[in-house]
Parts: structure tokens; sequence; C-alpha cells
């Protein structure tokens, strides 16, 4: 949903992004800050935005860590005013919001479930982290972790033992039971024939011309952002993929990148997307 508002705005006139945009970046500068700051020891493993479904319990781990001796589960928010638990709604000076406590427990219990039903021996450890250092709420519980929290925890998790083949084949079948949020009702409304086409640059949103350069590089003349004829084509028609989100013909895939990059195009789509009779789809990755 993010990549296709930011492409509308780089491909349409006065785009505004939706408050579901916002609200969904948020929380992923918020997982991407618990990440970068917060590494894990060589040895231990992770997953990232795991959505699963254990005996009932739908819920999603924004991050989990396994190591010899544990698994860590953590749903990572991104709020950064203080707020007050008024029980099933938290109150902040600007609004009055669901308590995400009632989602962190369906996680937790779920997961207890996943660890029962499978007679692992690691430990279970639940917490919502809050990545803002100015959050603090006024009833903190012990499965709240403060920004300052964070490092202690982290210290002693480095501590444990690293894992074996077991924990890898849990790794792996948590990942066998992952299945994708469902964003389509939140995709845009918009008019494919009212944007933009050809190459634009996803940094700056300059239309890009390769001319008659037979140079390798094409760099932006903007903002300096430099790729190969090849790359900057495989954007723009991922860019095509996920505006559809059907497949397309060829036809279709010269029309949005210009006639005169079609022998580039047909090479892109062969190497990098999927034929299903006369139409291609997008890989996944």
């Amino acid at each position: 949903m993010m990549q296709i508002e930011e492409i509308l705005f780089r491909r349409m006139t006065d785009y505004r992004f939706s408050d579901a945009y916002y609200r969904v970046q948020h929380g992923f500068l918020g997982e991407l800050k618990f990440f970068n700051l917060f590494k894990i020891a060589q040895g231990h493993l992770e997953l990232f935005n795991i959505n699963i479904n254990v005996d009932g319990y739908q819920f999603e781990v924004d991050r989990l860590i396994i190591t010899g001796e544990a698994i860590y589960a953590f749903d990572v928010k991104h709020y950064s005013a203080p707020c007050v638990d008024e029980s099933e709604y938290w109150r902040n000076k600007y609004s009055s919001f669901k308590s995400p406590m009632s989602q962190f427990t369906i996680m937790k219990d779920g997961l207890k479930v996943y660890v029962h039903y499978h007679q692992l021996t690691h430990r279970l450890v639940c917490k919502l982290v809050f990545i803002s250092e100015h959050f603090y709420i006024d009833r903190k519980t012990d499965e709240i972790l403060y920004f300052k929290d964070i490092a202690p925890l982290f210290r002693a998790m480095k501590q444990e033992r690293v894992v074996s083949a077991f924990e890898f084949t849990i790794q792996k079948h948590l990942m066998g039971l992952h299945r994708p949020i469902n964003y389509y009702n939140l995709r845009p409304e918009f008019n494919m024939d009212t944007l933009r086409k050809g190459i634009i640059c996803e940094r700056c949103a300059m239309q890009i011309d390769f001319g008659q350069s037979s140079k390798r590089l094409v760099c932006c003349e903007a903002c300096g952002n430099a790729k190969t004829k090849e790359k900057w084509i495989r954007q723009t028609l991922t860019e095509l993929a996920l505006l559809l989100n059907r497949p397309f013909s060829a036809k279709e895939a010269y029309k949005w990148t210009g006639r005169s990059n079609r022998h580039i195009t047909k090479r892109v789509l062969d190497k990098y997307f999927e034929k299903i009779d006369d139409h291609y789809i997008l890989n996944e990755v």
C-alpha cells in the first residue's frame, strides 16, 4: 500500500497521501529504528512481520528473535506522546484510541499455544516495545518496554546460547505459517489514464530520457541517481505491476515505458517477470 501511494505521488498531479499511509509509514519507521539500533548476536535468528494463525489466534509479530534458550516476540509501537491508560482505551493530549494491549495479548496467548503444542523448552518472552524516547504510560506493566529498557534486555539476550539445527527448524516452520496481510481494501482509487507514463526517478520524480545515449549508466539530471538502463526499466515495470494489480501484456508495458524503449523492455520482461500465456506478472522476491 505504501509503495502504491508513493508511486501515485510521483506520477499524479497534486496527489495527497492518505491517513492510512501515514499510520503505516509511522509504524514502519518505528520498526526500522528498533532494528537499526538493537542488533542480535551472531548465532541467533530473527524474523520480521510474520502474520500467523495458531489455533484461532490471528496475530502479527513485528520482530521475533530465536536464541538457543528462548523465543522473543516484540510488538513495536512508535507512539511519542505520553498516554493515560483508561483500560480499553488510551488517551494522550491529542486523541483517545484503542489500547494496544488487547492486540499484544492475542499475540502472547497465540505464541503460548504454539510453544505448548510443539513442546518447546524455550522460554517465551513477549514485549510491547515503545521505541520513542519520549513515550510513557501512567500504568506501566512488566510487558511494556520503554526505550531505556531495551538495551539491558538485548545485553542479556546476547549471552544466551547460539542456535542449533532445531532452532532453524522452528524458524522455517514459523515462516511456513506466515500469510501476508491483505491491504487490498486500503488501495487508493485512481485512473491509470491520468498518470504520468515513462521512466520516473523514484528519488525526485524527474522524468528520465535515455535519448540516444549508448552509456551503460543513465544518471538523473536532477538528483544524480544513477542506474543501468535495465534497472530503470525494471523499476518502471514493477511500478506498473503494482498499480495494475493484475497480469499485463507486452503492449501495455511498451506503452508504459515508452515505445522507444521496447527492446530493452522486452528483455527485462523475459528476464525478471513470469509469463502466463500472453501476459506477465511480477515475480515474487
